[in-house]
């Protein structure tokens, strides 16, 4: 993730036009990148992690050395979500300029492929950050609108021929509509993990970022003790059966954090299927959800049109819990 990071950020500064020299050793310090445009050299410090005082000393000291014979201008790039105050004290104290995620933001606010790169990267949620300028000179502006981004999942999903030929175009549509309806809730993203006996495999398993406030996801994380997320992705002519379920059920276990699978299927789960999931769910805790091609069309055209599309999932939730039988 830290490389994944850098890269980003690398690539800021390579689209608004500066040169860079990855990894350099300045004096005995090496630090992650230097940029250049117009005559303007700049020493670039990434950091991931939340910051205290002590690193704070650390990272100004070791920028300052870097510069102190030099005319390079240093910049940290904090993915920190509570610096603030912090970043007040490198600016104030120690003239270190700094970018953070508010920045990074708004630097990519009218471009939904870059910003979706970035939430991506993020282990938190961005609901309640505020977008800020950059507040020292330097040449990185917005990005322009993306025109090549109208989202057309509804026509791509219905291109997608159901049964084996299509599984792969599905499971690749499945990935990218998942990072379009829940990039700034989860994180991780990693697909297709095989399981420790090598017999099963799972499509996805995604990690609920920390402080989100989603009523979804915060059901899901306290009341059924899963900090991750597994996703099934069958591209079945026929309903789901019985078999698929006890299937994904073998993925999921408490002692992992992972008790809540969801499975996005064509044509949904049959009835033999669907007691399957219930009986899973009332004797193990293990909760399945499965949204069929009418539920992906509903939600999408509910995020296009800025309404509640976690709502199929929440109503989902509450009809399988209240006629859950003894």
């Amino acid at each position: 993730m830290e490389e994944k990071i850098c890269r980003f950020i690398e690539q800021l500064f390579l689209d608004n036009g500066f040169a860079i020299q990855k990894e350099v050793l300045v004096g005995r310090t090496r630090i992650d990148f230097l940029a250049e445009k117009d005559e303007n050299k700049y020493v670039v410090e990434v950091r991931k992690g939340d910051l205290d005082t002590g690193k704070i000393n650390g990272i100004a000291n070791m920028l300052i050395e870097c510069t102190k014979k030099t005319n390079y201008i240093p910049i940290l790039v904090s993915f920190s979500r509570r610096n603030s105050r912090l970043k007040d004290i490198l600016v104030e104290n120690y003239h270190i300029n700094v970018i953070d995620i508010s920045n990074l933001l708004y630097l990519v606010s009218n471009n939904q492929k870059m910003k979706d790169r970035l939430i991506n990267l993020l282990s938190f949620s961005t609901e309640d950050i505020i977008e800020k300028e950059l507040n020292f000179d330097i040449d990185l502006k917005q990005y322009p609108a993306c025109d090549d981004l109208n989202y057309t999942y509804t026509e791509r999903l219905e291109s997608i021929i159901p049964g084996k030929e299509g599984q792969k175009s599905y499971e690749e549509f499945c990935v990218d509509l998942l990072k379009y309806f829940f990039n700034d809730v989860l994180t991780l993203w990693e697909e297709q993990e095989n399981s420790n006996d090598g017999l099963y495999r799972f499509d996805l398993i995604c990690k609920i970022k920390n402080g989100i406030k989603n009523e979804f996801f915060n059901t899901i994380e306290k009341y059924f003790s899963s900090k991750y997320i597994i996703f099934e992705f069958k591209n079945y002519v026929n309903n789901i059966t019985q078999k698929e379920v006890y299937t994904t059920e073998k993925y999921l276990y408490k002692t992992a954090l992972r008790t809540v699978a969801i499975l996005l299927t064509r044509n949904g789960v049959d009835k033999n299927g669907m007691k399957a999931i219930k009986g899973t769910l009332r004797e193990n805790g293990k909760l399945m959800i499965v949204l069929d091609d009418s539920d992906i069309k509903q939600m999408i055209y509910d995020k296009e049109h800025d309404e509640d599309y976690y709502e199929r999932l929440t109503n989902k939730l509450d009809a399988m819990l209240v006629s859950l039988e003894k």
